[in-house]
Order: structure tokens, then C-alpha cells, then sequence
């Protein structure tokens, strides 16, 4: 289920990658060589995010590694059978949203992810995302992110088992003026 590197392995349908490929006219094939020869696919470090929506805990957020692509319909991805386990998905209204590097080529076509203009969006946006790719695979955190979100709620049973109960039942009104109840 986990890689190396604390992602996990995903396929998605290649128009994931359109924006690599405008204008050019290339065969699925011709495009999936492209994806792996440049190092986008395959044995590489985790690239996206995914997140579920509605995100409920961290284990709603995975970093991702693409390993592969398909000629499929738009949206289409393959996630390990403990994905669904793990996000809480309920296949009612959940929606999986990724977030990937930006890329740029130099005139070798070889692949950046940091390569771009200092300052510009592109630049931010991959600091942003490699950064939270880095939360979401560090060791010390990997506990907290790919447990069941079923065992979430066992940190706020904890808290209310502490609260005191008090004698009476009576609401009391909150005191929007104050930091006090």
C-alpha cells in the first residue's frame, strides 16, 4: 500500500497531463513514453496530492505517486483497494481532487519542478505543494495520515469523557463579549 517514500501508487487517465501537450499531435503511446522517459511517471517520488472532499481528517489527504496512465474517459484514477478504507469514502457525494507539480523543459526537454521564475505563481504553487508532500510522507506523521478516519473520532470521545458534567441543565447564554462562557 505504501511506498518507499510514503506515498502511494496511483494511475489516472492521461488528459491528467493535457497541459503537457498542447499543441502537440501525439498518440497516447508516444505521450505515456514521453510522461516516463521525463521522470513525471513511474518509480519517481510522490508528485500530487490527492484529497477528498468533504475532507474530514488528515487521513482525507494522500500524497500520491503516478506510476502509470490510461486511455481513459476524463477523471478516471486507480488508487490501492485501502484508499477508500482509509479516506472514509462512502461513494455518496465524495469527489478526490489532485493537485500536482507544475512543470517546465528546457530546450533538451529536460523536466523542472522548481525551474521556473522565482516569484512567479508557478514557482509558489510547487513550493506549496512539495511542502505539503513532504507533511503528508513524513515518518513521524504517517501514523496520523494513513490510519482509518474511523479511529478520528476517538481523540474527541477522549475530550468529552473529561469534560465535567454540571449539575444543572439549564442553557446559560454565551457572553459574545468576553473569552468566557
Amino acid at each position: 500500500m505504501l511506498n518507499e517514500d510514503g506515498s502511494m501508487d496511483a494511475v489516472v487517465s492521461i488528459d491528467f497531463f493535457d497541459d503537457l501537450f498542447k499543441g502537440k499531435d501525439m498518440s497516447f503511446e508516444e505521450k505515456r513514453d514521453y510522461l516516463i522517459k521525463s521522470g513525471i511517471i513511474g518509480n519517481v517520488a510522490a508528485n500530487t496530492v490527492a484529497y477528498r472532499i468533504p475532507t474530514q481528517a488528515q487521513s482525507s489527504i494522500h500524497a500520491l505517486r503516478i506510476v502509470d496512465v490510461v486511455s481513459a474517459v476524463k477523471s478516471t484514477i486507480i488508487l490501492p483497494e485501502e484508499f477508500t478504507r482509509i479516506t472514509g469514502s462512502d461513494f455518496d457525494i465524495d469527489h478526490l481532487y489532485l493537485a500536482r507539480y507544475n512543470y517546465s523543459f528546457d530546450k533538451n526537454q529536460n523536466k523542472h519542478t522548481s525551474w521556473m521564475k522565482k516569484g512567479s505563481k508557478r514557482y509558489y504553487q510547487n513550493k506549496i505543494l512539495g511542502n505539503i508532500i513532504t507533511l503528508l510522507t513524513d515518518v513521524n506523521s504517517i501514523n496520523t495520515t494513513y490510519k482509518s478516519i474511523d479511529s478520528d473520532v476517538e481523540l474527541p470521545k477522549g475530550c468529552s469523557r473529561q469534560i465535567k458534567q454540571k449539575d444543572s441543565l439549564e442553557a446559560e447564554p454565551y457572553n459574545f463579549g468576553t473569552l468566557r462562557a
